[in-house]
């Protein structure tokens, strides 16, 4: 589960001295992005009632990976639930997240049938 991520894409053709220095700067700008959040707000539940939020960690892609064609990357903060943690029924997982000043803010609810 992605709480708060950003995702940068380009076409790459030829590796060049310009597609390199392109690519540095999409790996910073991803970068620069996440670096806003305030981890301290950062709320995940499951099912209202489930503090997820000290399972959150930040992870970026290390190198750009394939994507319909483009080169994309990543830097967020993600949440791995195990498989099988669910039981049969419907859940509830719930994120929240904002940049320090607030005026950014990520508020995800996912519904979810385990049959």
């Amino acid at each position: 589960m992605i709480i708060s991520n950003r995702y940068l894409s380009t076409y790459k053709k030829i590796l060049t001295k310009e597609n390199l220095k392109f690519d540095e700067k999409l790996r910073d700008d991803a970068k620069l992005e996440i670096d806003i959040i305030n981890k301290d707000i950062i709320s995940v539940l499951i099912d209202d009632s489930i503090d997820m939020r000290d399972k959150c960690i930040r992870l970026s892609t290390p190198d750009f990976f394939p994507l319909d064609g483009k080169m994309g990357i990543t830097d967020g903060y993600w949440l791995f639930i195990k498989p099988n943690c669910f039981t049969t029924g419907k859940h509830a997982v719930s994120s929240f997240g904002s940049c320090r000043s607030g005026k950014i803010q990520v508020n995800m609810k996912y519904h979810l049938t385990v049959k």
